[in-house]
């Protein structure tokens, strides 16, 4: 019965013996987990860097300067093979006008069906979070950003016993900016620009979840909120003489911090992330990236450097006089090695994986609109 509540609690997240108005802030959502595979690759750390499809999900000011350009990220979370349908996604666009920038995305995520071997109960989580983005450029270097959000969370069971959980739909806030200093070198073979950019996140109303095994039981819970600062250097380069390579390279910097952290957690609030891309040709893309997080979990260690690699491609269609391109990015993400033996479900048949992944594919289109 213990392992029976324990795998409920765990998959639910639904505290049964909680009394109404309790507090708990919920990580691991998708109104604060990068799905995009560049940004993974390069240490979630895209705050002030626009140049990706999905960068507002980091601040609502970074909306890319394409006229239209469409995504879809993916990334795999089965890090056990009890939960091997595990995943997130989101999907989305963003399109450019004369007054403004706009972005659109949807973001799930999903537990798949899971079920233990000790247990002929099935279980299922599902969260998603629509995102609607505003951004507009006050000055040509100065561009601040508006986010209005929607979350919802459920849980299936086949248990009676463990009920169904729903939730209300919160509404979250997001506010960016995003300040970029062009052209600091500004020669026929190199060409830079170097960015801030600032955000808060997720502010606004409490999730509250009700289950239908406690009907009268309300659990107040809170998603992350933050803000984040950060960099990002972007470089143009041509090297070579007889033979000339289109090179450019980017690092990427970013600082956040969990403004509501749970009971117990006030220590663990601070966040950093870094990484850097290679692209040869404006087609080929290697990159590199660390993430430092202040809680031990499957993905990271505590305080320490957790790498993250990726590659991309680019193919332009501007080479066929269309102002188009569409690009497949890919993220390797490795998990550390003292967590592969633990057993965490009590069950001989559940075993860690040694890596994760994410993917992404979009189109971008530059052509006249307006």
């Amino acid at each position: 019965m213990k392992k029976l509540i324990a795998s409920i609690f765990f998959v639910t997240t639904f505290l049964l013996t909680a009394q109404e108005g309790s507090n708990y802030t919920i990580k691991g959502t998708p109104a604060d987990v990068a799905v995009d595979a560049k940004n993974i690759s390069m240490g979630e750390s895209f705050v002030a860097y626009s140049n990706s499809i999905n960068s507002f999900f980091e601040n609502s000011a970074a909306v890319s300067d394409n006229n239209l350009a469409f995504f879809y990220n993916y990334r795999y979370h089965g890090w056990n093979s009890t939960l091997e349908d595990m995943n997130y996604f989101n999907t989305g666009a963003s399109v450019s006008a004369p007054f403004g920038k706009f972005a659109f995305s949807y973001n799930k995520f999903s537990s798949g069906d899971i079920s233990f071997s000790n247990d002929n109960n099935s279980y299922e989580l599902t969260r998603t979070l629509i995102s609607f983005i505003f951004a507009k450029n006050l000055f040509d270097n100065l561009t601040i950003g508006f986010g209005l959000k929607f979350f919802n969370s459920s849980t299936t069971s086949s248990s009676i016993e463990s009920g169904n959980t729903v939730s209300n739909t919160p509404t979250l806030i997001d506010l960016g900016i995003l300040y970029e200093i062009k052209e600091l070198v500004n020669s026929p073979t190199y060409k830079d620009k170097l960015s801030f950019g600032l955000s808060v996140q997720n502010f606004g109303t409490e999730m509250e979840e009700t289950n239908s095994a406690y009907p009268d039981v309300v659990m107040k819970n809170e998603l992350t909120k933050f803000v984040r600062v950060g960099f990002a250097y972007e470089t143009k380069m041509v090297i070579g003489e007889k033979i000339r390579v289109n090179t450019d390279f980017t690092i990427t910097g970013e600082y956040y911090r969990l403004l509501n952290p749970g009971s117990g957690e006030e220590s663990n609030v601070d966040y950093w992330g870094t990484g850097a891309e290679l692209k040869l040709f404006n087609i080929i893309a290697f990159r590199a990236g660390v993430v430092v997080q202040p809680t031990q979990s499957i993905l990271y260690e505590r305080g320490k450097l957790n790498w993250r690699y990726g590659a991309g491609l680019n193919y332009p269609f501007n080479v066929w006089g269309l102002p188009l391109s569409i690009y497949f990015d890919y993220a390797y993400i490795p998990i550390p090695s003292d967590d592969l033996e633990i057993n965490y479900f009590n069950d001989s048949s559940s075993k860690v994986r040694s890596n994760l992944y994410a993917f992404s594919f979009g189109m971008r289109y530059n052509g006249r609109f307006f």
